[in-house]
């Protein structure tokens, strides 16, 4: 019997998400920026990931790094890839869905400003110049976004 809520779907669909907006693997590494299950997930897939930016990091994947709080992280990160040609950025971020019913824990995370509506992660990608942007909700309308945007044209 089911009640029609849409229940949470289990870690594995973010893994193969985030691996769904990668190229397959190459000599270019990714700079990565989040917890060990996902970091040994790619490298087990035959990714090369470090935890240091250089001259030849193709991807940089960042893990609940923005928020209301630390939206400047988004030009850091323009900075520090305006060096390259082009280069991809994934974003995994707590996000939750602003219509409906919202939970008690969910309205303390929207009024201590610990999630970003996903509308508004796609607007600062376009606005420190971000092109192709793309977002994926691994769990459904779930807590979490994946967004994926590349500097220049790709």
């Amino acid at each position: 019997m089911t009640s029609g809520k849409q229940y949470l779907k289990k870690s594995s669909d973010l893994k193969s998400g985030v691996l769904s907006l990668l190229e397959p693997p190459s000599n270019k590494s990714i700079f990565y920026r989040g917890p060990d299950f996902l970091k040994k997930h790619l490298i087990l897939k035959g990714y090369s990931v470090t935890d240091s930016f250089s001259l030849d990091t193709g991807t940089v994947i960042l893990f609940k790094v923005l928020s209301e709080k630390n939206i400047d992280t988004l030009k850091y990160i323009k900075d520090i890839t305006e060096v390259k040609q082009s280069i991809c950025l994934i974003s995994i971020d707590q996000s939750i869905s602003r219509e409906g019913n919202l939970t008690i824990f969910n309205r303390l995370m929207n009024y201590f400003r610990f999630s970003i509506p996903a509308y508004k992660i796609s607007f600062y990608f376009l606005r420190e110049g971000f092109s192709d942007i793309s977002q994926k909700w691994p769990q459904g309308l779930g807590s979490l976004v994946i967004t994926r945007g590349y500097t220049l044209t790709q």
